[in-house]
This record gives structure tokens, sequence and C-alpha cells, in this order.
């Protein structure tokens, strides 16, 4: 799971990406939560090296990047 917010006078947004798809938008709905869903791309790298050349293709092919979300690995290999 990642997150990020953006809080302002007026309104506050919440973008997360979860690894249950349904249980995430059951659990909103239930609770009357307004939500969209947008189409996601992951990539998995070996290291920051790597950041400078995902970044190049992704340009290179005319990708648009309008949020971009870090996960955290730990020291056993599993993501938090």
């Amino acid at each position: 799971m990642a997150l990020t917010t953006l809080d302002t006078t007026d309104i506050g947004i919440l973008r997360i990406v979860v690894d249950d798809l349904v249980a995430a938008r059951e659990l909103l709905r239930s609770q009357g939560i307004a939500f969209l869903e947008s189409p996601i791309l992951a990539l998995e790298i070996a290291g920051e090296r790597d950041v400078g050349g995902v970044l190049m293709a992704l340009l290179e092919t005319e990708v648009n990047i309008d949020y971009m979300y870090s996960f955290i690995i730990r020291s056993m290999g599993d993501r938090l």
C-alpha cells in the first residue's frame, strides 16, 4: 500500500494504492466515502540508479506521470 495526501481549506484528497481493490471499494462504499479509481503502472526496480532509465523510457514513449509513489522494502524483502 502507498498513499499521498492533499489538504486545502476547501477539500482533502487521499490517494492510495491498495493490494485488495475489491475490499477497499466495499469499505469506502459502506462508509459513504466518495472515491474515484484510476489505472496505475507499478514497476519494481533494483535500486536508485534505475530510476533515470525508467523515467527516460516513459518520456520516450510519451507516458505522462501524474503521481509517483515509492514503496519501502524491508530487510527481509517483504513490502511494508
